[in-house]
């Protein structure tokens, strides 16, 4: 009897590799997918506090705004205070009867004080435009494009009158993320009172 020697090849076939190459590619693109929506996700939500606090600060210089007309004349008359907050010309732009999309607040670095923008915010926004300061300043954002870095942040502050003692405040940051289609929204409201008044 003959025998016949059969040769057992080793190795592994077409099939068996694009098995092993389909597994491999499962397990490494798995969790580099939830990687990279987790470093998406924490730079929205860096982003959004971020927009949270602006729209905060946004809020607080305009009780700013308040304090300083109506300390300014307290020993004469709080209400004389209450009204050149109110009804002046020089925070005019922020109250809605003058303008529909608010003003730029800040706090003007040679007084110290709050001033408002001369001009109103526009629908499109752009002179309500934040750009990041390091000047090691007292605020870092600013409305000055001059030297400081542009940031997708856009704060306007709305000012209206609910009756002769109460303004109503709404400040406003919007941004625009990543591949997001639409603005996203912050937003602060607040009212502030004539409690140093008769």
């Amino acid at each position: 009897m003959i025998s016949q020697l059969h040769t057992k090849e080793k190795g592994f076939t077409l099939v068996e590799t694009l098995v092993a190459i389909t597994i491999l590619l499962i397990v490494i693109v798995g969790p580099l997918k939830i990687s990279s929506q987790t470093a998406k996700s924490t730079s929205f939500s860096s982003e959004q506090v971020t927009a949270f606090f602006l729209a905060q600060e946004g809020s607080e210089l305009a009780q700013n705004m308040r304090d300083a007309e109506v300390l300014g004349s307290f020993l004469s008359d709080p209400d004389d205070g209450w009204e050149d907050f109110s009804t002046g010309s020089e925070y005019s732009n922020c109250f809605s009867t003058f303008s529909t999309y608010g003003c730029a607040l800040e706090i003007d670095t040679a007084t110290g004080r709050v001033k408002a923008s001369s001009i109103g915010c526009e629908a499109n926004g752009d002179n309500c435009d934040l750009y990041y300061s390091d000047s090691g300043g007292r605020q870092k954002y600013t409305y000055d494009s001059a030297g400081n870095t542009p940031t997708p942040y856009n704060r306007s502050v709305k000012l209206e009158w609910i009756s002769s003692d109460e303004v109503y405040v709404r400040s406003t940051v919007t941004w625009r993320t990543g591949s997001q289609r639409n603005d996203q929204e912050a937003v602060v409201e607040t009212s502030l009172y004539n409690v140093y008044g008769n």
